[in-house]
């Protein structure tokens, strides 16, 4: 960076950022706060030049590539402004382009900061034009755990732990926090903690974990964290500084045995049956009365004429209230166990009756297929349509997401689907695993997958019960799904069926092994 006279905090306190992409400009204005600034943040280059000319600030970061503009152009505009001389423009510019950091300078930047922005980049850009920045300016106002000495016991504990603001950011993290995430410090300081814990987050969902430090609350929870490579007791304890004021909060990961996974995993299916059991009194109080009213419409609707304006109104109510009807059944499908058309059942038949029905789809969407089905299956004991319900449920969701990542063609537009026998508990079952690659599933839902009415698609896409209806069926076979997925990496849905003649009073319950990250 060019040098630029020292200017002092009291001088400068007023920052405006502009930068596209969210995650990155809330980090950069918690560095900011911090240090004791005040900032305006936006999204792009017209919203900037109006902060600018309302409250002209202190300092503008600018990006460079703005969604609306470009960095430069936006700079050009601020300069032409009158008393545009009094504040610094700093542009975020490409790493290692010398013609950007050029263009930076002919536009009339004051200085810049090259991408991909990171803590040490804003900590030692900021520190070079005289602003007063410590990168842990926490440990400055708080007692206890950032006494001298501190530091020494932080690094040696053999569990990950991370410090993060309230927002979700990361500021601190020890080396065990390191090895785990498989990453280097500088990747890892100033990012969101859903990247880094749960490896990210759809936009529209938000993530329990940023939901409760936004709280400042205590917590412990049993959890997966693909980040850190495995499953967790995480312990979230806010730390208040001498004020009483919790502007940071520690996350301590300790790694989980065998056995308490599996009390995880015996926890999560009471949890769900308690679920089935409350969806299956709420759709019985409603059957009655939407029947009553579908019923009553119908009568009105049979004495009216076609041309009648109340017509069209009646006939409205009545399809509406199938709708609800056919999701009340749904729900109690979901909770009731059927002892319907019970008979032999060849799981590899059912796949192969599924794919019949999908599989020009998936050619005609650019989709790989891959299929390996074990040789002489043993046969399960079940319904064969409900079966083939929940395997084909699962390939329109992995449809789904696989063109949501790849809306074309695409090498790594792939599905496969495996079927082979396993012991599980003592008892021989059949195990079915249907694997994409596509938009994957933030780790931070994946307890809330088969939850009625949760649906990880945008509003107006899904119902949110084809999962929980799906997790009904098996549970009624005495078997066992489970979801494994990293966002935008992959999904893989496993689906245990005690085979026929086996011990069927106890359901499979022993986790599946931990998958490595990204190689279902």
């Amino acid at each position: 960076m060019e040098e630029k006279p020292s200017k002092s905090k009291g001088d400068w306190s007023r920052f405006l950022v502009a930068y596209a992409d969210r995650e990155l400009r809330l980090m950069i204005r918690r560095f900011l706060e911090i240090s004791g600034y005040t900032v305006e943040e936006v999204e792009d280059g017209e919203s900037a030049l109006a902060a600018f000319i309302r409250n002209q600030p202190d300092v503008a970061l600018l990006d460079v590539e703005l969604p609306d503009t470009s960095g430069y152009y936006l700079c050009s505009q601020i300069m032409k402004l009158p008393d545009a001389e009094r504040s610094l423009i700093i542009l975020m510019v490409p790493e290692g382009e010398d013609v950007a950091i050029d263009r930076a300078f002919e536009a009339g930047a004051s200085d810049y900061i090259t991408k991909p922005i990171t803590w040490d980049k804003l900590r030692d850009g900021l520190r070079h034009l005289g602003f007063f920045v410590t990168e842990f300016k926490f440990r400055e106002q708080h007692a206890g755990p950032f006494q001298p000495g501190w530091s020494e016991v932080f690094n040696a504990v053999q569990d990950p732990i991370l410090i993060v603001t309230p927002e979700g950011f990361i500021t601190e993290v020890n080396p065990a926090a390191i090895h785990a995430a498989r990453k280097t410090r500088e990747e890892i300081i100033g990012q969101g903690v859903c990247k880094i814990m749960h490896g990210g987050r759809l936009p529209h969902i938000k993530c329990p974990l940023e939901e409760l430090l936004l709280t400042r609350s205590r917590d412990i929870m049993e959890t997966r964290l693909p980040g850190l490579n495995g499953e967790y007791l995480l312990t979230v304890s806010p730390v208040p500084d001498l004020n009483g004021e919790v502007r940071q909060i520690m996350l301590i990961a300790r790694d989980l045995t065998k056995e308490e996974v599996r009390k995880v995993e015996a926890m999560r299916t009471g949890q769900l049956a308690a679920i089935g059991e409350l969806a299956a009194g709420v759709a019985h109080e409603i059957n009655n009365p939407i029947n009553g009213i579908i019923n009553y419409a119908q009568l009105m609707l049979d004495e009216t004429g076609l041309d009648a304006p109340q017509h069209d109104l009646l006939t409205r109510i009545i399809k509406e209230g199938e709708r609800i009807s056919t999701i009340i059944y749904k729900l109690l499908s979901f909770a009731r166990e059927s002892d319907k058309d019970i008979a032999m059942v060849s799981m590899e038949g059912v796949i192969e009756d599924s794919l019949a029905l999908v599989r020009h789809q998936f050619q005609k969407d650019g989709i790989n297929l891959g299929v390996e089905l074990e040789q002489d299956l043993p046969p399960v004991r079940g319904n064969a349509q409900q079966l083939q319900q929940v395997i084909l449920n699962v390939l329109s969701n992995s449809r789904y997401a696989l063109n949501e990542r790849f809306p074309g063609q695409d090498p790594g537009k792939k599905l496969r689907i495996t079927c082979h026998t396993v012991m599980v508990n003592g008892n021989e079952c059949v195990r079915t695993t249907i694997t994409d690659w596509g938009k994957g599933i933030p780790q931070g839902i994946l307890d809330r997958l088969f939850d009625p009415f949760f649906s990880t698609k945008p509003p107006g896409e899904g119902t949110g019960l084809g999962l929980s209806i799906s997790h009904g069926i098996v549970r009624d076979h005495k078997g066992v799904m489970r979801v494994d997925s990293v966002l935008d990496n992959y999904t893989t849905i496993t689906v245990d069926i005690p085979v026929a003649g086996a011990d069927q009073g106890q359901a499979a319950t022993d986790p599946v092994p931990l998958l490595p990250q990204g190689q279902p």
